[in-house]
């Protein structure tokens, strides 16, 4: 069940980067649905029990839409995607996620912004990116 649900996030999450890299937006529903799967597939991870851990991380995140000092440089989806992803994801596969995303999204930002001077980049392509590189390098155990 839980690679079924992995498969059914990362083609929403396809979807939605394609949406985020045309027009620098995703849709509400495409992400509500992306979140829920998200939420459901962490159940099944049984390894270690760092569901409070988790949760405390995944708060944080949240509590980032509300900063000030974020604002405007971080999209509000991004972080609710990062909220979910934490909870669907073990430790190892939410690790590679995270920088391969930023590492890939860092390189291209560098590359984009000395060629067109572009500071905004659509996330949603680079998380699909770690999201496939969790898949192949950290494997699919989840306990």
């Amino acid at each position: 069940m839980y690679i079924c649900l992995r498969i059914i996030i990362l083609l929403i999450c396809i979807k939605l980067a394609i949406e985020d890299y045309r027009s620098h937006e995703i849709s509400t529903k495409g992400l509500i649905i992306c979140s829920i799967i998200q939420f459901v597939s962490g159940f099944f991870i049984t390894e270690g029990n760092y569901f409070l851990l988790k949760a405390i991380i995944a708060l944080s995140l949240m509590l980032l839409l509300f900063s000030k000092n974020i604002k405007n440089k971080i999209g509000e989806a991004d972080i609710i995607f990062l909220s979910a992803e934490i909870f669907s994801l073990n430790l190892k596969n939410f690790a590679i996620f995270w920088f391969t995303s930023l590492f890939l999204a860092a390189f291209y930002g560098i590359f984009n912004y000395i060629i067109k001077r572009e500071r905004e980049i659509p996330m949603f392509p680079f998380f699909v990116a770690g999201d496939l590189f969790a898949l192949i390098l950290g494997g699919l155990n989840f306990g």
